[in-house]
C-alpha cells in the first residue's frame, strides 16, 4: 500500500478529496466479499474523513425549555373534552426566561461573576416554578428544547425516569449541554461541523480512500495513514458530497478563507449543506455575471438570454458553508458562504450556438466523478443566531 501514501496536499488544493487513480490492489484484504475487479484510489483530508466517518460526535446546544406530554385521559375525560368541543393537549411547551445570551467577556472573572448572578436568579425563573408544579405520575413523556443556530429550535432526547428528566431540566435550563449525535451526516444533505477539530481544516492528515465493487454494488472504505482499514462508508454515494465541496473550494475564495478562519479560531464552524437550487432570479431575469463576462460586448444579454436562461434551470446544486463569528454587540452572528454549482451537461445546447462561451466555461469547470461543475453564483451573507 506504499503507493497510496502521499504527502499532504499543497495549500492551493485539493482541499478535501483528490482526483482518483485507477490502481491494482487487494481489496479482499480489507473486505472478503469484495469483487475481484480493479478499483479506484483517492486521498481525503482530515476534514473529508470527518465528514464521512460513521461514528458519533458530541456537540453543544443551549437548553432553553421542554415539551411536556401528559398521559392519555380516561374515557370519562375524553367525553368531557368532546362536550366542551376541545381536544386533549398534545404537548405543552415550557420555555425558560433565561434565554437571554450574555456576551462573552474578555475578563474571565467578570464572566464568572455574571454566571453566578444568573444561577442566583434561576429560582425566580417562571419555568422553574411551572416545572415544580408538575406531577410526574401524570406525565407520559418529556423532551428538552434547545436553541440550534440557523435552525431555530430542536428537540433533545432525555434519558432516565420522569423525575430524573425533570431534575435535569431544572439544573441545566439556560445552559449549554452536551448532545451526542450519531454522526456528522445525521440530517439529509447536511453535515454538522461543530465537532470538527480546528486542525482538520488544515492541509495535514490526508488518508487513502478506496472505492470498489461488492456483490456488484458500489462500496468504499477509508484506510489509516499506515494502510490499514479504518472504516467503511455507510453510503458510498456520500463521496458525491465531497466532490461538490471540493469543486466549490477550488473556485470560491471566500470558502477557502472560511476554512482558514475555522483553523485559526476566528470563526466557529457550524454546518455544510447541499440542496438542489431552484429557479434563481438570474434564470428568469438577467444573465449571470459569468455569462455577461464571456459574451461579446456588442451582443448584450438580451440577444442571447432566450438561449442561456433555459439551460440554467436544471442540474444546479447549492453548497452552503456556515459558521459563527463574534458580533459587535458581544454575541455571535451567523456567517454563510453560498456557492451555486452548475453541471456542464446542462449547457450542452450552447455547444453549437455559443461555442466560445461553452469552451471557456468548460475550461473553468472542475472535473469530478460526479460530473463537471462550474460556479454559477457565489454569495456571502450574515444573519441572526436564532
Amino acid at each position: 500500500m506504499e503507493e497510496l501514501r502521499d504527502p499532504a496536499a499543497p495549500a492551493a488544493g485539493p482541499w478535501v478529496i483528490t482526483e482518483p487513480r485507477r490502481i491494482e490492489f487487494d481489496v479482499q484484504a480489507f473486505d472478503p466479499e469484495a469483487d475481484p475487479v480493479p478499483g479506484k484510489a483517492y486521498r481525503v483530508s482530515a476534514l473529508g474523513r470527518y465528514l464521512l466517518h460513521p461514528g458519533p460526535i458530541e456537540i453543544r446546544k443551549r437548553l432553553i425549555g421542554a415539551e411536556i406530554h401528559a398521559t392519555s385521559p380516561s374515557r370519562r375525560g375524553l367525553r368531557v373534552f368532546r362536550r366542551l368541543g376541545r381536544r386533549p393537549n398534545a404537548g405543552e411547551l415550557l420555555l425558560s426566561g433565561l434565554r437571554l445570551r450574555l456576551p462573552r467577556f474578555r475578563d474571565p472573572a467578570l464572566g464568572a461573576h455574571f454566571d453566578r448572578l444568573a444561577d442566583a436568579l434561576r429560582h425566580y425563573d417562571p419555568f422553574q416554578r411551572r416545572l415544580a408544579r408538575l406531577d410526574p405520575r401524570r406525565i407520559a413523556h418529556v423532551v428538552g428544547v434547545c436553541e440550534d443556530p440557523g435552525h431555530g429550535y430542536t428537540y433533545l432526547k432525555l434519558l432516565g425516569t420522569t423525575e430524573e428528566r425533570l431534575r435535569y431540566l431544572a439544573a441545566n435550563v439556560g445552559r449549554e449541554v452536551r448532545v451526542t449525535v450519531h454522526r456528522a451526516h445525521s440530517v439529509p444533505d447536511t453535515f454538522d461541523l461543530r465537532a470538527c477539530p480546528p486542525e482538520a481544516f488544515g492541509p495535514e492528515g490526508w488518508v487513502p480512500l478506496l472505492t470498489y465493487s461488492r456483490a456488484g454494488r458500489p462500496s468504499a472504505c477509508v484506510l489509516t495513514a499506515a494502510g490499514r482499514l479504518e472504516f467503511r462508508l455507510v453510503a458510498p454515494e456520500e463521496l458525491r458530497y465531497l466532490m461538490l465541496f471540493e469543486t466549490s473550494l477550488r473556485q470560491c475564495r471566500e470558502m477557502q478563507r472560511a476554512l482558514l478562519s475555522f483553523r485559526q479560531g476566528a470563526l466557529r464552524p457550524l454546518r455544510l449543506t447541499f440542496e438542489p437550487a431552484g429557479d434563481a432570479g438570474e434564470a428568469e431575469g438577467g444573465i449571470p455575471p459569468i455569462f455577461r463576462e464571456l459574451l461579446p460586448p456588442e451582443a448584450g444579454g438580451s440577444r442571447f438570454g432566450s438561449l442561456i436562461r433555459p439551460a440554467l434551470r436544471t442540474m444546479r446544486t447549492t453548497v452552503t458553508l456556515s459558521g459563527l463569528r463574534p458580533s459587535e454587540n458581544g454575541g455571535e452572528e451567523l456567517l454563510f458562504i453560498r456557492c451555486v454549482l452548475h453541471d456542464l451537461r446542462a449547457l450542452e445546447p450552447l455547444r453549437k450556438t455559443l461555442p466560445a462561451v461553452y469552451a471557456e466555461i468548460r475550461r473553468r469547470a472542475v472535473p469530478t466523478d460526479a460530473g463537471r461543475f462550474y460556479v454559477l453564483e457565489e454569495t456571502t451573507g450574515t444573519g441572526h443566531v436564532d
